[in-house]
């Protein structure tokens, strides 16, 4: 068998003059011992069959191995029906590598589960490795989970090598995945990039492995998970690339698994969406948010506060943003940490989103909002000029498990994240309505104020 060229260019261009045409387990121990004409080595890093990672396995005395990374496997995780053209793809990417290569597909939805054959059956037509996929085709496993914690219980105790994470809401499974060899998250987000564009490494654990190993890095002494997800703009900037070197290879289920999002990327590209995905950390909290500034407001909130959520949802809902936040914080010890730094990232997701301010609405007033006895005004001037005036009635100490203290600290730390102008005043005499009147008013005239107008709006000091 020949050795593919592009090895031997991509030997060339690293100055590499050292190749030996050996493979399989005894490879492994020719390496790990040395002959006549191999050298000994003093590591052996890379993947195999089930042979060669075995044989990896009896030598780790006289050599240092990266880990037990055997035939590649792949889990999926999407409810998304909408979205089965992707998950039959990325199933298919991973089975053409070889007759023992896996595939799992984890699902809430019994439609997608039931629809997924079909699917891999027509892609399959249509690629090459008719006899390597015949055989793997047997291992692929259908999942039903109830809820996410099943989810998320099965991803930790498998320690997939490869993760999918599908479906737009991803940022809600992040906190909680513990083992895993490399996560892709979001639809723009092939594992195909993993093995050849986006940075993370291409060698990583199988069969489990990754609840002890990291894939392969300069940090081998550590344990290190990589999550990576696209933009539409960066998709076109790595697709190219991805599918040179796949086509090199004669894999054209990894292509595929590109090719297929071409027409999804190609549709957002055209309607612009203003998306972001924010990670916050500090010492005190870990935040997650995926924001649509032009959704219909759909939620996912968790911040450890059950009336803090309850206002982050009416957020969502009244601005009509499709809004996913998950905290992690020391609310042990605190509430302050976590609502402060929510309100941070939260003014982040909203400036990332939001780009450059050109051809947006700017000024708005929200319409006196009431309830029973409280009634709430809220104005907003978009230009990037840090002010807060806000007036409300008194508050008791605590609404729920929420400190009241922190009402107007969350309006201060959005505001001056977001940078824009805002004057707040709210009137009533029942806590719980004064604080649920300000978000719902605030975030109606915020969502006013971000409407598309393609009409430049002139400022004084200069456009938007």
């Amino acid at each position: 068998m020949k050795i593919n060229p592009t090895i031997l260019w991509t030997a060339k261009l690293l100055g590499i003059e050292n190749i030996f045409k050996v493979g399989g387990s005894q490879a492994i121990f020719a390496m790990a011992y040395g002959t006549k004409s191999i050298p000994k080595c003093l590591k052996i890093f890379g993947p195999g069959n089930q042979f060669v990672t075995e044989a990896k396995k009896m030598v780790t005395n006289e050599v240092s191995i990266d880990m037990p990374a055997g035939p590649s496997e792949v889990y999926v995780v999407s409810n998304d029906i909408e979205k089965i053209d992707i998950i039959a793809a990325d199933l298919l990417s991973q089975l053409e590598h070889s007759s023992d290569a896996k595939g799992v597909l984890i699902s809430q939805n019994k439609e997608v589960l039931l629809a997924i054959k079909s699917e891999i059956t027509k892609q399959k037509k249509v690629l090459s490795r008719q006899d390597i996929l015949n055989k793997s085709l047997k291992n692929i496993y259908l999942v039903k989970a109830k809820n996410a914690k099943e989810i998320i219980n099965f991803i930790n105790d498998n320690a997939p090598e490869h993760l999918i994470l599908l479906d737009d809401d991803f940022s809600k499974f992040i906190p909680y995945i513990n083992n895993a060899g490399s996560v892709f998250c979001g639809k723009y987000s092939p594992e195909s990039f993993g093995d050849y564009a986006s940075g993370s490494n291409h060698t990583l654990p199988t069969n489990q492995a990754a609840k002890t190993y990291s894939g392969l890095s300069v940090k081998d002494f550590g344990k290190i998970i990589t999550f990576q997800t696209a933009s539409p703009e960066g998709f076109f900037n790595l697709a190219p690339a991805v599918k040179i070197l796949s086509n090199a290879e004669n894999l054209d289920a990894h292509t595929n698994a590109v090719n297929i999002r071409d027409k999804y990327v190609s549709s957002e590209l055209l309607n612009k969406p203003r998306t972001s995905f924010v990670k916050r950390s500090t010492n005190e909290t870990s935040i997650f948010i995926n924001l649509n500034i032009d959704g219909t407001g759909n939620y996912n909130v968790d911040t450890g506060l059950k009336y803090f959520d309850h206002m982050l949802e009416q957020f969502a809902k009244h601005g009509k943003f499709d809004l996913t936040i998950h905290s992690l914080g020391d609310l042990e010890i605190d509430e302050h940490h976590t609502i402060e730094d929510v309100a941070i990232a939260l003014g982040e997701a909203f400036k990332d989103a939001l780009g450059d301010r050109n051809k947006i609405e700017r000024y708005s007033s929200s319409e006196s909002l009431v309830m029973d006895e409280t009634i709430s005004k809220v104005s907003i001037d978009m230009a990037s000029r840090n002010l807060l005036k806000m007036k409300t009635s008194k508050l008791r100490e605590f609404v729920g498990d929420f400190p009241t203290e922190m009402f107007e600290h969350f309006f201060i730390s959005f505001v001056n994240t977001m940078s824009f102008t805002c004057h707040i005043e709210t009137k009533g005499t029942n806590s719980h309505h004064i604080i649920e009147a300000t978000f719902k008013s605030f975030t109606r005239a915020l969502r006013k104020a971000l409407v598309i107008n393609n009409n430049d709006i002139a400022s004084t000091k200069g456009l938007l």
